[in-house]
């Protein structure tokens, strides 16, 4: 595409692997489009910083573009006050904190999958914070969905009474038996690393996507989620990075775009797994689609539903209280193929001479092979999916399924 033909930055001048030197901020929505403004909300004792705003892509290898730099709006240092709190779910959001500076987004933006590096120049400090440009009117081939549930599910912010940590795993949360929370914010900074970062999984598939000179736009979980006809405005939806957790709204406009003809991309395992639901902030402004509810009532003491709301939020493939609840479709009915393989593995794909033909594996190996070709150990990921025949599998366009291959493991 036209916008990597740009100059880029140097990797080590935009890629931050986790928070240092005491600055974090975040963005007050999820994504913007050309001629919009969005402010970001920044707790810091620093008196110089810039924000710089970076669009993440190929440049030539270097990975990012820096498209502004941004000072603060206010005197500093700002002093921010205490995050809200929900002492019923755990809930953490910091949207009560004042805007320490604002983008207005040029209409010449390009889509696209930006951070915002928060820089200290008084002494060393960085944080990064994800959002995407979207413009809805695109009909790209290609639109790309973030997993911006699944890095919020993990996001360790907390910073109340001593507990740093409060995500749907872990954390200060006493209402739940292992101290995790049942509502999240996007009100808050980023806090994580490693598997569930978009630095491990959603900026591989950018790379690799402009590099190539892919036709491609970029949207949210939550524009999925508010407004999911827009998927309808392409040929391909890409679901990206670790997309673990997703809602009844983002599941209905995916499958209404599939029977509309749009093709359907899901790039990784462990996908769709958890199911959610959003409600509005509790910092006062009421704004929508700023906490994400998960109680995960699949954990619950015989899958019992916990949720106030009817809704159901635990596992999508969950039966035990739907109906009335809206759970219990496993998540292959939908994407194909479903999650069975939890934990930290790094186990070998095993291919078949009888694959051999596939398109798949045409100039490979595995074209030639007389016998099966084992790939590496890690090819299958630490998280990964199987075909199962159980009853919900979605049934070929064309008659038939195409597998790629078969790999037989010891586990669990």
């Amino acid at each position: 595409m036209c916008e990597n033909s740009k100059p880029g930055i140097p990797w080590d001048s935009w890629f931050i692997e986790s928070p240092y030197g005491s600055i974090e901020g975040f963005a007050t929505a999820s994504s913007v489009q050309p001629g919009e403004r969005l402010d970001f909300k920044i707790k810091t004792p620093s008196t110089n910083y810039v924000v710089d705003i970076i669009r993440l892509g190929w440049y030539g290898g270097n990975g990012g573009r820096r498209i502004a730099t941004l000072n603060p709006s206010v005197p500093l240092p700002q002093n921010q006050p205490n995050c809200a709190y929900q002492n019923t779910t755990g809930l953490v959001d910091c949207g009560n904190w004042g805007v320490s500076a604002s983008w207005f987004v040029p209409s010449t933006a390009v889509s696209g999958f930006y951070v915002a590096n928060f820089i200290r120049n008084d002494q060393p400090g960085a944080s990064q914070f994800p959002f995407v440009v979207r413009n809805d009117s695109s009909t790209s081939e290609i639109v790309v969905q973030t997993s911006d549930q699944t890095w919020q599910a993990y996001n360790k912010y907390g910073d109340r009474a001593g507990v740093n940590e409060f995500n749907l795993y872990e954390g200060g949360f006493s209402g739940s038996p292992d101290g995790r929370a049942f509502k999240v914010s996007y009100n808050r900074p980023y806090r994580n690393a490693g598997t569930s970062s978009f630095l491990n999984a959603e900026l591989p598939m950018v790379r690799w996507l402009e590099r190539n000179g892919y036709d491609v736009s970029y949207l949210s979980g939550v524009d999925v989620t508010r407004n999911p006809n827009l998927l309808k405005n392409h040929k391909v939806y890409v679901s990206s990075g670790h997309d673990e957790y997703s809602n009844n709204a983002q599941w209905n406009g995916v499958q209404a775009a599939r029977d509309a003809g749009v093709n359907l991309f899901f790039s990784s395992g462990n996908t769709w797994f958890w199911k959610t639901r959003f409600e509005n902030s509790i910092d006062g402004a009421n704004t929508a689609y700023r906490t994400m509810v998960c109680y995960k009532e699949t954990k619950s003491p015989g899958g019992a539903k916990i949720d106030p709301s009817p809704e159901w939020t635990g596992t999508w493939r969950d039966p035990r209280s739907s109906p009335p609840s809206d759970g219990g479709r496993p998540e292959n009915q939908l994407i194909g193929a479903l999650f069975m393989v939890n934990g930290y593995r790094a186990d070998a794909l095993q291919v078949p001479a009888s694959f051999k033909r596939n398109r798949l594996w045409r100039n490979t190996s595995v074209a030639t092979a007389t016998g099966t070709t084992t790939f590496p150990a890690g090819t299958l990921g630490y998280e990964w999916d199987t075909d199962p025949d159980n009853g919900f599998r979605p049934r070929a366009r064309s008659g038939c399924r195409t597998r790629r291959s078969t790999s037989t493991t010891a586990c669990c």
